[in-house]
């Protein structure tokens, strides 16, 4: 007992190897502490947010976690470093007397970090929505108080400083609007091309779970040398709109195509006779 006494103590206090023992206990204590007080944030949140956008809940409990990790893990460095003799509060007077010759150039920061914390807030976007916002397209992947990170389709990754972001484009909150034009040859019927789109688009959104009403053929928009267009409106379901887009385009074509070869098959008729 003496020996593992005099192993770990001294008279003027800890061994090197108790000072090394104290901090692996520190350590082990600031991760316990951290998943205990996020995981009853997390209840919190849940418990605060419920039935609303279940993102946004991800969002906050995102945040939280992040800051309360910092807050608790300086806490744990600074008790660390004083049990080995570093006069931490020295180095926070220097980081301080830093920080005052450096807050000229911190002001993006502090933008980046007040934006982020009234994004954050006012529910704009969350974890998972599909935004446009400061010249970037996608899905929000992260978000903290400084940064907003965005995946577009093609992959690429954006990271966007929060002070940057002045207007967002959410498109995964509300129904969408999917717009399609289809040229028609001017051999056939207007009006007819218009009734058979329009039972064809019917019929198939039917089948499909992703509309919110059916497909409207609007009329005709446009003329060109040999067609004139029709256009076709539906509106979708958030994040569907390109799903009904391409499925309205090769639904109408096919309807299009099936009066080309009846107008034809007519004519060969009237010629043959």
């Amino acid at each position: 007992m003496e020996e593992l006494k005099s192993l770990l103590f001294t008279d003027t206090g800890l061994t090197w190897i108790g000072k090394i023992l104290v901090s692996l206990f520190v350590v082990l204590a600031v991760w316990m502490i951290t998943r205990a007080i996020t995981s009853a944030v997390r209840r919190f949140v849940v418990k605060r947010q419920k039935g609303r956008h279940s993102q946004k809940t991800n969002t906050i409990i995102s945040v939280l976690s992040k800051v309360i990790t910092v807050v608790i893990a300086f806490w744990g460095l600074t008790y660390i470093l004083e049990l080995f003799g570093v006069n931490t509060q020295s180095m926070i007077a220097t980081a301080g007397i830093g920080g005052i010759a450096i807050g000229f150039g911190a002001q993006s920061l502090v933008k980046d970090v007040i934006t982020g914390g009234f994004l954050l807030m006012e529910d704009q976007f969350a974890l998972g929505d599909y935004i446009k916002a400061a010249g970037a397209e996608g899905y929000v992947t992260n978000m903290n108080l400084r940064v907003t990170t965005v995946r577009a389709f093609s992959g690429e990754i954006t990271h966007i400083p929060n002070g940057s972001i002045t207007t967002v484009t959410n498109i995964s909150r509300e129904p969408m609007r999917a717009l399609v034009e289809i040229t028609v040859p001017y051999a056939i019927d207007a009006k007819k091309a218009h009734e058979r789109v329009s039972e064809a688009l019917v019929a198939c959104a039917q089948e499909a779970d992703f509309y919110t009403e059916n497909p409207e053929v609007i009329g005709i928009t446009g003329y060109t040398d040999f067609h004139y267009i029709l256009t076709v409106v539906g509106h979708t379901k958030p994040m569907s709109q390109w799903t009904a887009e391409r499925q309205m385009r090769a639904v109408a074509g096919k309807a299009i195509r099936e009066l080309e070869a009846e107008e034809e098959t007519k004519h060969g008729a009237k010629t043959a006779l």
